[in-house]
């Protein structure tokens, strides 16, 4: 198993070649920036949290255009294992789409209202 380090995330690549974060606790941030296609996406993926319901747990999103308006889309599940199987397809969708992780979290555009 290969081991890559972010700035705040360890992944590991798994036989399958799935790739599997070790720490869940976190948003993960990702951009795709293609100029040549006018490209400029990002892609914010929030923990399995629980809710004020009982039982009841979220995966929250929120994507859009870099500078853009943001969309925020969240599901619900009816506990936490099926929440973490739709996080970890989510996050292997990304890396699979040619998302990268942004480094500078708190200067990012990402991080600006619209």
């Amino acid at each position: 198993m290969r081991e890559f380090k972010t700035p705040t995330l360890q992944l590991s690549v798994q036989k399958d070649h799935s790739i599997v974060p070790d720490y869940k606790d976190i948003p993960i941030f990702f951009e795709k920036i293609v100029p040549s296609e006018n490209k400029k996406r990002f892609y914010i993926l929030y923990p399995v949290q629980s809710t004020l319901f009982d039982g009841i747990y979220a995966v929250r999103t929120v994507y859009g255009r870099i500078n853009e308006r943001k969309r925020v889309f969240t599901k619900f599940f009816i506990n936490e294992l099926e929440g973490e199987k739709y996080w970890r397809i989510c996050f292997n969708r990304r890396i699979k789409h040619g998302y990268n992780f942004h480094k500078d979290l708190l200067s990012s555009p990402l991080m600006k209202d619209s």
